[in-house]
């Protein structure tokens, strides 16, 4: 055990910080949420959620448009959504129910979830920390963290799933009681965590696996209770899976490249998560015994568990790592501490760099770039990642701006405005690529292509819940309205392509035209009209590119396509 006195965390001076800090953490994740329009993952969540309420399940068919991706099995043979687990939905049909349908509530719930993760792993600090100061750490590295920040404001399951791993490992903390009550709880935040998403799953029963092994071989904990309440949890989930009816093609494809893919994985745990230069230190400060060896030990592992598993898995995305975020900021909050005990002020220097640069993120970088490359930020997308200076913590000051400045247009608003003006009711509209946010913001029905090897429209079906693909889709259906998509020019096939048109609208733009559109009948009635709003939504918070403000302004072509008669 530590010798040291454990803090009372009483005092005026930590009472007055605690408050004032959790207070602007609550403002950072529950003001403005209804500023920028729904991304099309969070268009995805509402519009499913819609079914929810219409029908009491998840469908991936609303009654006009069909959500589900032509190309990924999103649903089972009975139209039931299977691609993510419920809870998330059902937790936005509710929200849906008590507030009305609309951008803040549609996050409001999530949001909420995030504030939760930041009392749950403060509670976790005080547990295992036993440090007022690393306390206060531990929660601004958590609550201030831009990365935090940018999946805790968010319609998905990502908050749900932070607070629901952070849940768990609390409820670890109290089985050396031998109380039945807390394998209870531990079987209910389990089931609800399957519920949420299998990735933060994974990440929570991987630490919380590993300091039950640790309890049993301390002789605090019987392992067979243990292993009851995981074999509970894991019995609800096959059943679960059973009902479910899964296509059979529904497996994981790990593929050839699963080795890059963890490798990429690693170097965005770096990026947005832990900087790896820290774990040397870290593990310098386990060498001596400790109360928090155990779960600090546990929380490595658990990173280590998790980034393979995500890695060989899936094409990898630090979005599946979401329930890392409170792992790191208790290891964050236990370095700050054994430095604080040997120099205050060298921790407090290296808190707030931690917090608000991309220092400690660069260093691993530095055999690799220039040191003029990489200390100079750089707004890049994601996509195109060119090593650390993509690293959003820096963006602190611009996160302010996107959350309490005004609204600005979107491409979102600004093409559901412009239909939900010009389009009369049942009017069809066709659209490239995603549509779930459009289909939130207005009435009408969409039917979506795809990029594929083949020209792929879903063609609804009677009964509406079984759809087809067809080809030629201008001789099949009669649509009214078509959006093309300003960056997917690339990914259609070339033998679809007629023309590429520059419009002059603030800047150049690129718009893919289908064969069918450059070659109508003389008969025909063909529109073009051009919305003085940006192409693509890059809308910092809610998008992987993190470009933050304003976006200078643009147009996106839209038309409106009769036929005779």
């Amino acid at each position: 055990m530590d010798s040291r006195p454990r803090h009372s965390f009483n005092t005026p001076t930590f009472r007055w910080l605690d408050r004032f800090l959790l207070l602007s953490i609550a403002c950072l994740l529950l003001f403005g949420l209804g500023h920028v329009p729904l991304s099309e993952d969070e268009g995805q969540t509402a519009v499913v959620a819609r079914t929810i309420i219409q029908h009491g399940v998840p469908y991936g068919f609303d009654g006009q448009s069909l959500i589900a991706s032509p190309n990924v099995p999103e649903t089972n043979q009975d139209q039931l959504w299977i691609l993510q687990p419920w809870l998330p939905f059902y937790t936005e049909a509710l929200s849906f129910e008590l507030f009305g349908e609309s951008t803040g509530s549609a996050r409001l719930p999530f949001a909420f979830m995030g504030l939760l993760t930041v009392f749950l792993v403060r509670g976790l600090a005080f547990r295992v920390l036993r440090n007022e100061a690393s306390v206060l750490a531990t929660t601004a590295l958590l609550g201030l963290f831009v990365p935090f920040l940018l999946h805790a404001r968010v319609a998905r399951y990502y908050p749900m799933s932070m607070a629901m791993v952070a849940g768990l490992w609390w409820v670890h903390l109290y089985l050396p009681r031998r109380q039945w009550r807390w394998e209870a709880l531990l079987f209910l935040l389990g089931a609800l965590l399957f519920h949420t998403h299998p990735y933060p799953f994974v990440t929570g029963f991987s630490v919380g696996g590993l300091m039950l092994l640790g309890f049993v071989v301390q002789g605090r904990y019987p392992w067979w209770r243990g292993l009851l309440a995981y074999g509970l949890v894991a019995v609800q989930g096959l059943v679960w899976l059973q009902i479910m009816s899964l296509p059979d093609n529904m497996v994981i494809d790990v593929g050839s490249d699963g080795i890059n893919h963890v490798w990429e994985l690693l170097a965005d745990l770096n990026d947005y998560l832990f900087p790896l230069v820290l774990f040397p230190l870290l593990f310098y400060f386990l060498r001596r015994r400790d109360p928090a060896r155990l779960m600090v030990v546990s929380l490595v592992g658990g990173i280590v568990v998790s980034w393979a598993f995500v890695g060989f898995t899936t094409w990898g995305s630090i979005r599946y790592l979401v329930g890392l975020f409170p792992a790191t900021a208790l290891l964050g909050g236990f370095l700050f501490r054994e430095v604080y005990r040997q120099r205050p002020k060298l921790a407090l220097a290296g808190l707030l760099v931690l917090l608000f640069t991309n220092l400690f993120n660069m260093l691993p970088y530095l055999p690799l770039y220039p040191l003029k490359q990489i200390g100079i930020r750089k707004a890049t997308n994601l996509l195109e990642w060119s090593g650390p200076a993509s690293t959003p913590q820096v963006d602190f000051p611009k996160m302010l701006v996107e959350i309490f400045g005004p609204e600005w247009p979107r491409y979102t608003t600004g093409v559901a405005d412009f239909l939900n003006t010009h389009a009369a009711p049942g009017e069809r509209v066709l659209k490239h690529g995603t549509i779930n946010a459009l289909v939130f913001y207005t009435n009408q029905p969409f039917f979506r292509i795809t990029p594929a090897r083949r020209y792929r429209v879903p063609w609804v079906a009677t009964p509406p819940h079984v759809y087809k693909y067809e080809e030629g889709i201008l001789e099949q259906m009669d649509f009214s309205w078509y959006l093309p998509a300003p960056t997917a020019y690339a990914e259609l096939p070339a033998n679809l392509i007629e023309d590429i048109e520059t419009f002059d609208c603030g800047h150049e733009l690129v718009g893919p035209l289908p064969v069918e559109l450059g070659k109508f009948p003389e008969d025909w009635d063909v529109d073009r009209y051009l919305l003085p709003v940006p192409p693509v939504d890059r809308t910092g918070a809610y998008s992987r590119t993190h470009q933050f403000g304003p976006q200078e302004d643009g147009c996106a072509p839209v038309y409106h396509v009769r036929r005779p008669g």
